[in-house]
């Protein structure tokens, strides 16, 4: 297939330090930016958490018939057991214990979730609303009852169905939100709607009022409902990218020149998989998505069937040269359901194909490298910061800490378990 890029196999070869199922290895063949946290599970062996940078490897394997979870920026693993006596937190990068409880019986086996962060979460197995939250800096537990939702705040934007959703830019300057005039408003008992597609509409918070009605490919007004899948905005707010119809070709509209950058490239329009959605660069520049169809004639040895790629558009060229990668193996269509997610210096993209690879994509090129296989999904990809010079393997009673402290912390936990769940 033409522009299609050649997925090219790079055998990671290391020399582990194994201890207490936590490994150290050496640096990696690819040159990985960044700190790369992923799940990697292989049948008998349980679950291997892997942080891998572009000098060092950091494997913790948790027992099969153990729980565990990391949290969301890849800090803190929490660990107990379907018959569980202890819960266990500790930094993942270092083994550090950071703190061991006894476990109440309040607490549903092996339901660990961060919720931030640094808080972890563990729900009442004698209710579906209750939860208990463990704050790890501050050593309180707080017992978490929901109470009824409150609708949020909006501005007072024109012609909005207030049913509709409404999608902020990161810094609350803008909104898109779908605008229907009121004189093709119907309110009847079933609810209210609007006699045609709505229009998107950006509206400015600061200035309060319309920034711009968003266009289509040929300059009308874009109408149609739903775009939390179909549009994103950019991580500092000035552009904002979205699908024609949930399909190609994408557009983004610059907020700063009111100008519009098509990046159709000729190309007909095809769907877009919604489900993983667009994905921005953290600079700003890129962005990548999911198409289901060809994009190009195919070459000879392709597939018939139709392939899902991965699309890159970048929004500093002028040339409209993107890439595009087909998710397949041996030249097969195959269809991958796990999401992506950029470098911290937005130079790559990393995501798990259908073959639970974990795939690279150096996004200048386009150039592919396999990291790893049996991947299941991708927790974070972060700044890399080097752990403390020590380390004490988690699984072990040794703690880093200095005695007084440990003791310190545990007694905070023991009160505020005697406090909230006797």
């Amino acid at each position: 297939m033409k522009r299609d890029m050649t997925i090219g196999l790079v055998l990671s070869l290391f020399t582990a330090l194994i201890l207490n199922g936590y490994s150290v290895a050496q640096a990696q063949t690819v040159n990985v930016s960044g700190q790369l946290i992923y799940v990697q599970h292989i049948t008998g062996e349980g679950a291997h958490f892997i942080s891998r940078s572009s000098t060092t490897t950091y494997t913790y394997t948790v027992d099969p018939k153990k729980c565990s979870n990391i949290s969301q920026n890849g800090t803190y693993m929490a660990t107990s057991s379907m018959q569980p006596t202890t819960l266990s937190i500790f930094r993942y990068d270092n083994q550090q214990m950071i703190l061991q409880m006894p476990w109440s019986t309040n607490w549903k086996p092996c339901d660990l979730y961060w919720i931030s962060d640094t808080v972890l979460s563990i729900s009442d197995p004698t209710s579906s609303t209750k939860h208990y939250h463990i704050d790890i800096p501050s050593g309180q537990i707080t017992i978490d009852d929901p109470p009824p939702y409150v609708e949020p705040t909006y501005p007072q934007l024109p012609n909005w169905m207030s049913q509709n959703p409404v999608l902020f830019s990161p810094d609350g300057s803008k909104v898109l939100y779908e605008e229907c005039p009121s004189n093709l408003v119907i309110i009847n008992s079933d609810g209210i709607y609007c006699r045609q597609y709505p229009d998107w509409v950006i509206y400015d918070t600061v200035a309060q009022l319309n920034k711009v009605h968003i266009t289509d490919i040929n300059g009308s007004s874009y109408q149609a409902y739903g775009f939390f899948a179909a549009a994103a905005w950019s991580p500092n707010g000035r552009y904002l990218a979205y699908l024609q119809e949930h399909n190609f070709p994408l557009r983004i509209f610059d907020t700063k020149t009111n100008q519009y950058l098509d990046t159709s490239d000729g190309m007909a329009s095809i769907p877009v998989d919604e489900r993983k959605g667009l994905y921005w660069s953290p600079d700003g520049t890129k962005v990548a998505m999911w198409a289901v169809g060809r994009m190009a004639e195919p070459e000879p040895g392709d597939d018939e069937r139709t392939l899902r790629q991965l699309v890159f558009f970048d929004t500093t060229k002028t040339d409209s040269t993107n890439y595009m990668l087909p998710d397949r193996v041996d030249n097969l269509a195959t269809v991958t359901y796990q999401p992506g997610a950029w470098s911290p210096d937005s130079q790559a993209f990393a995501y798990v194909n259908a073959e639970n690879s974990l795939i690279y994509v150096t996004a200048s090129s386009g150039v592919t490298s396999v990291l790893n296989n049996n991947v299941l999904f991708i927790i974070t990809w972060k700044a890399y910061t080097p752990p403390p010079p020590t380390y004490t393997p988690a699984n072990t009673a040794t703690r880093t800490s200095t005695p007084t402290a440990v003791h310190a912390l545990f007694s905070t936990f023991s009160t505020s378990i005697q406090g909230h769940i006797s």
